[in-house]
């Protein structure tokens, strides 16, 4: 009967939604222009610089089938089919923090990965043409039962079986304005 197909596409729908895994916020064009230099400075708390071995080492990095190398004038580090990156990244330990992403706006073809906090999922994080022709950043709201009373935490990005990290263009932590 058709009420039964109905009720079961909505059933089916609701369940989907309410099951789907957390994303982080991508900003608008607004907001990136109003994350100037200056004012990501003055929320960072640690930055690593992606593709760069001496602040990646600073940062304990760790992968699985990863490779970095230049595109379009800046280094990137991705993960390849179920590959992995982490690092150690410093947090306030009294105050909410973010983890603010910058990818490529073309990324496409199998790029969905998940990102942990501590081996805690955060977000899901799916490249399908988000921006294309341009970068643009992504900020991650990070739990602050994850951060409360720590000086650092691990941030992992793993790809889902088959599927691809990134490419990852820049990974900050900032604190967040609000409360």
């Amino acid at each position: 009967s058709y009420f039964f197909l109905f009720a079961s596409i909505a059933f089916f729908t609701v369940g989907f939604f309410a099951l789907s895994p957390k994303t982080g916020h991508q900003l608008t064009l607004n907001e990136q222009t109003a994350n100037t230099p200056a004012v990501l400075a003055a929320r960072r708390v640690d930055e690593v610089k992606i593709g760069d071995p001496t602040s990646e080492s600073a940062h304990e990095m760790k992968t699985r089938f990863s490779g970095s190398g230049p595109f379009s004038g800046r280094l990137v580090r991705d993960a390849r089919n179920g590959g992995s990156i982490s690092y150690d990244m410093k947090v306030d330990s009294a105050r909410p923090v973010s983890l603010y992403c910058t990818y490529w706006g073309n990324d496409s073809d199998g790029r969905r990965f998940d990102i942990l906090i501590n081996e805690t999922v955060i977000a899901t994080q799916t490249l399908e043409f988000n921006d294309p022709g341009h970068f643009f950043d992504v900020e991650y709201k990070i739990p602050e039962q994850l951060t409360h009373g720590q000086n650092t935490v691990t941030v992992a990005f793993q790809a889902y079986p088959h599927k691809t990290v990134g490419g990852i263009y820049g990974c900050q932590t900032l604190t967040r304005p609000d409360r």
